[in-house]
């Protein structure tokens, strides 16, 4: 029996954070823009369950009907869109 993977969540700093509101809010109008980087409504509604909602591949995969496999695929054409977009600025 496989070990289930645990949530995956963005990690963010605390430190960096701390307890002020200004950079909560910032950081969540940075992940919005990346998020739109995405040019698949598929691949950013997996990385949404993902990493916003926590939910795990699987869980994922079950929700969409498709293989644990494919939604990693996706996660992975998710991330290489953004890099690519960000490398040009």
């Amino acid at each position: 029996m496989r070990v289930r993977h645990s949530k995956e969540y963005f990690s963010l700093d605390d430190r960096l954070l701390g307890h002020n509101f200004t950079p909560k809010v910032i950081t969540s109008m940075f992940i919005k823009e990346m998020l739109q980087m995405i040019p698949s409504e598929k691949a950013r509604f997996i990385v949404k369950r993902l990493y916003l909602n926590g939910y795990t591949e699987k869980e994922v995969a079950n929700e969409l009907q498709i293989s644990q496999q494919a939604v990693s695929k996706w996660k992975k054409k998710a991330f290489k869109s953004i890099r690519e977009k960000v490398n040009m600025y």
